[in-house]
């Protein structure tokens, strides 16, 4: 029998166009999709997932019966100008976007075939494993080791399990602990990126987070701030959900000093975003979905 895999699915940090069409097309073809929450509605990412389904569905609906003609000149170019309109199973490897004489081709989106064009995962199985955000060393291994074993018995029986996760599955992400048993006990793993929070709250700032040779520092929140007074460039402080008075004066003289700015971002993309352009404008509860960029 054929075995299955694990696939880490970055769905971004909140707004549900910022999923690639990779991405979806591993939600849509997976047979069971793990969620590190008790339930859907509790899952961040799953909510995430679904709403930018419902948005891809009504994507193709608006196509129906009209068919979508574009051009292409390359592999990457494979995809109409609105790249949402685009069905994920036709993004294959066999697409080339040129004809035998290396001229560019033009290619039709069939959309009255009888192919079930829409992303549906409501009724998808699903792993519900709620992971601690507290717990010794051992007892998360142990945890990490459980939900590990679960999920390596339906890859066994040829199930393909999908891990949704906020952000990118390659940064802070507990897809990582999950995949690394998984992959030592010989099954195959696969990671898809996500957009992470951070590069997302630099665009909602508007800002660069590097130019030139400037060095960009990504820093969990329960840092040691001993270990970042002296960075130089760019500092990104991930989750940053701390009242500690030191920390809190780090940041004011951060933002005193001349040539240094001072960011946060909490909920990107989501209803509740909230955006401070100013070390003095950061609520003293920055909430555990934020990011300070520190900038000089």
């Amino acid at each position: 029998m054929k075995t299955g895999k694990l696939t880490g699915v970055g769905v971004g940090p909140g707004d549900p166009e910022h999923i690639t069409l990779k991405a979806l097309k591993a939600i849509k073809t997976a047979d069971i999709l793990m969620l590190p929450a008790k339930s859907r509605e509790a899952c961040r990412a799953y909510m995430i997932a679904e709403e930018a389904c419902e948005i891809f569905n009504r994507e193709i609906a608006s196509l129906k019966g009209t068919g979508s003609h574009f051009k292409t000149n390359s592999v990457s170019d494979t995809v109409p100008d609105n790249t949402s309109n685009a069905d994920p199973d036709n993004i294959s490897d066999d697409i080339s976007g040129r004809d035998t004489d290396g001229k560019a081709t033009e290619h039709i989106v069939n959309n009255n075939s009888n192919k079930n064009q829409f992303i549906d995962i409501s009724d998808k199985d699903c792993i519900f494993e709620p992971f601690p955000m507290k717990m010794d060393k051992q007892s998360l291994h142990n945890f990490h080791t459980n939900v590990a074993d679960k999920i390596s018995s339906l890859i066994a029986g040829g199930k393909n399990v999908v891990f949704l996760a906020i952000g990118d599955p390659c940064i802070y992400s507990t897809f990582h602990y999950i995949a690394s048993i998984i992959k030592d006990e010989g099954y195959e793993t696969e990671w898809i990126n996500g957009i992470p929070s951070f590069c997302a709250s630099a665009a909602r700032l508007g800002i660069s987070l590097a130019q030139n040779n400037e060095p960009i520092h990504i820093i969990p929140g329960k840092c040691d701030l001993n270990d970042i007074k002296e960075l130089k460039g760019t500092r990104v402080i991930m989750k940053p959900s701390r009242t500690d008075p030191a920390f809190r004066d780090y940041i004011k003289e951060a933002g005193s000093r001349d040539g240094c700015s001072v960011y946060w971002v909490s909920e990107c993309g989501l209803p509740g975003e909230r955006i401070a352009y100013k070390a003095s404008e950061i609520p003293e509860d920055m909430g555990y979905m934020s990011v300070v960029i520190i900038r000089e």
